[in-house]
């Protein structure tokens, strides 16, 4: 029997487990542009300059102003594939980060290698010099003929570090071949959750004279949220490691973590099944990014629109500002570039390969019969066969399901589960003994709760799973089991209601309750979802049975809304 859940909440949404949900109608997303500044097309082939080119953009964590610019050959005689003592032009930004001072002449050949250095620089949103300091992109002959601003980022950064790293053979054709598929890989795991057609190399992170309707706005604004994301996720994982290693810097740990990613596809602190020097906190780069603040100062990440209005203020662009009320919706970081291991990178995979009836296209192939067919394809599918080989651990969960939060109150869940195939299908077993008499099972000796964000916002979603029972199983006790669903800024459980502002929590409830009147009472052994909600009758929430107490009659379902409940 299937469950479908509707919610009205517009909210970050987080299940406690991994399985497959859905989301149908008007659901909102991301803005898409069709400017040039977000288009796939970047030709990295050897090509002269037709032309004298004078070179403006910047470099953006916030704006870098005063920096030194300079201009590299690609090279394969030095590990970072350019000599960085013989720049072919430097330059430097202005007191408003505009690239100023800096051309090339007709005949010279490209791509070629910028360096934003910042080191002496002031980074213009918090007057102080910028957590990242060396700044990286790669300029090409079809960019600088059109006239497109280049600026190097955070993200055009690592885009660089991982190509460089996978250029297996050490030559410049290699590293150049290798941009395309970096760009690629280092938006599956650093976008936060954005569904737009972004290019590290392209996508502008300012509101340029380019940035003319509201669609390419946003865009910049998603972009830019994106790079200050990702430079205060570094932050606060390096002042983490400052204790013990007071030398690590962000530069430090950004390279690492490109290393780390462009090893084996996954941000988890191992190369090459090395472990690499820092061990990154992984909760911090994996972290809910929109509210965090930017390092040195009181804006959050949430408010970049503003940011970017100031900018406008003391930039160069003509463009009118269009978005005052626009908040990019970014979530967190991924830890695992191919979510659904089917070989296909997130950034590049259709839908997650998920096939339009819900079903992945992987191992977990086979749906229960009458499971019902979508229209739509599916947020999330729940794929245990990626970690059927593998010893169960806290890393597992979080690689293979993008886990943002794990409780396991007496560290031993971890213990009770494992994956099993029945069938063609894989699924997560948790097994609990009698080995302790009556407290064999109980708030310690529990299961294991873990949450993940659901992708972008929705008007409506449908939740949907598949549980078993042994047959000697009791549920002689009250707890909660299996998948569920909450919403909003607070984390309403545990007796915080909700009131109509501050979230909701739908959970599916085992046990009996046998007080209050007879139309609340549940029998042993009852299963119900169990709701946190405006309109509740106690400061704990309410069970709504799926079997009626006084009729034993089947209830299809329930529906609910931030504003009210009723069965269906």
């Amino acid at each position: 029997m299937y469950k479908k859940i509707y919610g009205c909440a517009t909210l970050p949404i987080l299940t406690l487990t991994t399985l497959l949900l859905s989301a149908c109608g008007g659901g909102g997303g991301s803005s898409s542009s069709n400017s040039n500044n977000s288009t796939d097309n970047i030709n990295f082939a050897q090509e002269q300059l037709t032309t004298p080119v004078e070179l403006n953009g910047g470099g953006i964590k916030g704006p870098l102003a005063h920096a030194t610019v300079n201009i590299y050959k690609p090279d394969s005689n030095f590990p970072g594939f350019f000599d960085p003592a013989q720049p072919i032009a430097t330059g430097n930004t202005d007191a408003s980060a505009a690239i100023q001072n800096l051309s090339l002449p007709a005949g010279t050949t490209l791509p070629l290698i910028l360096e934003v250095d910042g080191t002496d620089s002031t980074d213009l949103i918090t007057d102080r010099t910028p957590v990242l300091k060396m700044l990286k992109t790669v300029i090409t002959k079809d960019q600088l003929e059109a006239g497109v601003p280049i600026y190097a980022t955070p993200l055009s950064t690592m885009t660089y570090l991982v190509a460089k790293n996978a250029a297996n053979n050490g030559s410049v054709n290699d590293f150049l071949e290798q941009l395309a598929p970096a760009n690629k890989l280092v938006l599956s795991v650093f976008n936060f959750g954005l569904n737009s057609n972004l290019n590290t190399f392209l996508t502008s992170p300012l509101i340029d004279s380019n940035a003319t309707t509201a669609a390419q706005q946003q865009l910049a604004a998603e972009y830019r949220a994106a790079n200050e994301a990702l430079a205060t996720v570094v932050f606060r994982a390096t002042n983490r490691l400052r204790a013990n290693a007071p030398n690590v810097s962000e530069d430090i740990i950004l390279a690492q973590l490109a290393r780390d990613l462009q090893a084996d596809r996954r941000i988890d602190n191992r190369a090459g099944g090395t472990q690499l020097r820092h061990a990154v906190n992984l909760d911090i780069i994996s972290s809910n990014v929109l509210d965090l603040t930017l390092p040195g100062s009181q804006i959050k990440i949430s408010d970049i629109a503003s940011v970017l209005e100031d900018e406008l203020q003391f930039g160069n662009s003509t463009a009118t500002f269009l978005i005052p009320d626009y908040t990019p919706p970014l979530t967190q970081a991924l830890l695992n570039a191919d979510t659904d291991s089917d070989g296909i990178v997130n950034a590049l995979d259709s839908s997650s390969s998920v096939d339009s009836n819900g079903v992945s296209s992987g191992n977990n192939n086979v749906e229960p019969a009458g499971a019902p067919q979508y229209l739509n394809p599916p947020l999330m599918v729940s794929d245990f066969a990626s970690i059927a080989n593998v010893p169960m651990s806290v890393s597992a969960l979080r690689t293979a399901y993008d886990v943002s939060q794990v409780n396991d109150p007496g560290a031993t869940a971890l213990n009770r589960l494992r994956v099993v195939e029945r069938n063609g299908q894989h699924w997560l077993q948790q097994t609990f003994s009698h080995d302790h008499g009556q407290n064999s099972f109980g708030r310690v000796r529990t299961g294991l709760q873990y949450r993940m964000n659901i992708p972008d916002k929705h008007d409506e979603m449908y939740l949907s799973f598949d549980i078993e029972f042994t047959s000697d199983f009791h549920m002689t006790r009250n707890g909660k089991l299996g998948p569920g669903l909450q919403g909003g800024p607070e984390s309403t459980t545990g007796g915080n209601v909700p009131d109509g502002y501050n979230g909701f929590s739908m959970r599916n409830h085992f046990g009996k309750r046998d007080f209050g009147p007879r139309a609340d009472r549940l029998p042993m052994g009852t299963v119900a979802p169990y709701t946190y909600w405006m309109d509740q009758a106690r400061t704990s929430g309410d069970a709504f049975a799926l079997i009626d107490p006084a009729t034993r009659a089947r209830r299809c379902g329930i529906e609910v809304f931030l504003s009210g409940c009723s069965t269906a």
